[in-house]
């Protein structure tokens, strides 16, 4: 049996709104705002942002886990971060140009861009750029054989 009351605050958490107490829970319409939540959250809906200006904070081994199947796994385990995508088809990073550089974005170790060029750098240097007609290796180029007319 249900039962509702309309409220203006309940301990200073619920703002003007509408609390319903089922016999599984109490169902809040209107504004909720907690310090803390308890439970799998399976049944929100509606949640627009979370974390405010500072973000979200997952401890170590905690997963994002996105799709049916939690196919797409982001986490870190204390020494590693990972991304693990365990699904069907490809994990796509799309981007107009994608650049892996370090923590502090002052070396780039690879640019690959959608209207030019993909580049390897070695120590921030460029070492290796795709052209249309193959590629510039700059350095010394070691294979252990090579086919070709060399010209």
């Amino acid at each position: 049996m249900a039962s509702e009351i309309r409220v203006n605050k309940i301990n200073d958490r619920v703002g003007l709104g509408t609390v319903t107490y089922t016999d599984t829970g109490i169902i809040v319409s209107g504004i909720v705002t907690a310090n803390s939540f308890k439970g799998d959250g399976s049944q929100l809906t509606g949640v627009t942002s979370v974390g405010g200006a500072t973000g979200v904070d997952f401890n170590d081994n905690v997963k994002i886990r996105l799709g049916d199947s939690q196919d797409l796994q982001i986490y870190h385990d204390s020494n590693h971060s990972y991304i693990d995508d365990a699904g069907t088809g490809n994990l796509r990073l799309r981007s107009g140009t994608l650049e892996i550089t370090n923590l502090a974005s002052n070396k780039t170790s690879a640019v690959f861009s959608s209207g030019g060029g993909q580049t390897l750098n070695f120590n921030n240097s460029t070492k290796f750029v795709t052209t249309n007609t193959g590629a510039i290796v700059t350095g010394v180029l070691t294979a252990t054989s090579f086919s070709g007319d060399g010209s």
